[in-house]
């Protein structure tokens, strides 16, 4: 997305089809459309799959109860809401700007559940894109039987 002619969002996506009742992938040769070209292709400046760290440590750093406003046409919490949640965990994100999210649908989570949004300690950045003063948070949605989302926060301070 553009302001005049500064790039002020870039965005990527990778979509995968479910069958909603085997909870199965649906395999592209079933269901084809053809892809569309962008216009333009930027490259974002961090991974499209990446993995927690084995050394992160995850607090506690709340909990959101999925309520059915915030649920798709299939009753699952929209992938758009999961975001607002972590967003509020992350340490003094008042005092600090979201340079990059990548984020991670693992399994859907339904109305009814409560989900605990846990926060890692801060990383330091470790992508080109990003100078010095960045630092990377983990954050994760877990029901009972596992994570739901986790995301990769570029962060840094607003001075």
């Amino acid at each position: 997305m553009k302001l005049g002619d500064e790039v002020c969002v870039r965005a990527n996506s990778i979509w995968a089809l479910v069958d909603t009742e085997t909870k199965r992938l649906i395999r592209a040769k079933e269901f084809y459309l053809p892809p569309e070209q962008a216009e333009d292709k930027h490259e974002l400046g961090i991974p499209d799959r990446y993995k927690l760290p084995k050394d992160a440590v995850f607090t506690e750093a709340g909990d959101m109860l999925v309520m059915a406003w915030q649920t798709d046409i299939n009753m699952h919490l929209n992938n758009a809401r999961y975001v607002d949640p972590m967003w509020s965990c992350i340490p003094d994100i008042a005092k600090r700007k979201v340079k990059a999210l990548a984020i991670h649908y693992a399994h859907e989570s339904l109305e009814g559940e409560r989900l605990k949004i846990m926060v890692s300690q801060p990383y330091p950045c470790e992508f080109e894109a990003y100078a010095e003063d960045h630092e990377i948070f983990y954050t994760t949605m877990d029901g009972d039987d596992g994570i739901r989302a986790d995301a990769m926060w570029v962060v840094s301070k607003i001075k």
